[in-house]
């Protein structure tokens, strides 16, 4: 899943890497435990077992986030922003959600040069 972090708002976008499509997105109130409440909703949304991989661009916001992630028990890095996409090298309208969904395409990319599968 990949994370748009600001200081009032996390935007969410869920990746399924078996079927290669955004399955979920949401923006949230910027809480650890809103995440984990949006986590657990896909879940049960599903209705299946999921592993989440989480993943957002380092920033102001620091690491909180990440180790409350991981401390719940779900998987989490916080990625430098010179591995963060930028499509074609071109200057882009930034929005929130696709800041998220290129994240959540970001984080596949950084688990495959460290050789793990997710």
């Amino acid at each position: 899943m990949g994370i748009d972090v600001h200081k009032d708002t996390y935007s969410l976008c869920c990746f399924d890497f078996f079927r290669n499509e955004l399955s979920d997105e949401m923006t949230i109130k910027a809480t650890t435990k809103a995440v984990i409440k949006y986590l657990e909703a896909i879940k049960k949304k599903h209705r299946e077992e999921i592993l989440f991989a989480c993943g957002y661009e380092a920033g102001p916001t620091g690491y909180g986030l990440c180790r409350g992630l991981q401390k719940a028990g779900y998987g989490c890095v916080v990625m430098a922003p010179t591995t963060m996409s930028n499509p074609e090298g071109k200057r882009r309208v930034k929005t929130d959600r696709i800041d998220a969904m290129l994240a959540s395409g970001d984080y596949n990319h950084y688990e495959s040069g460290r050789n793990r599968q997710i």
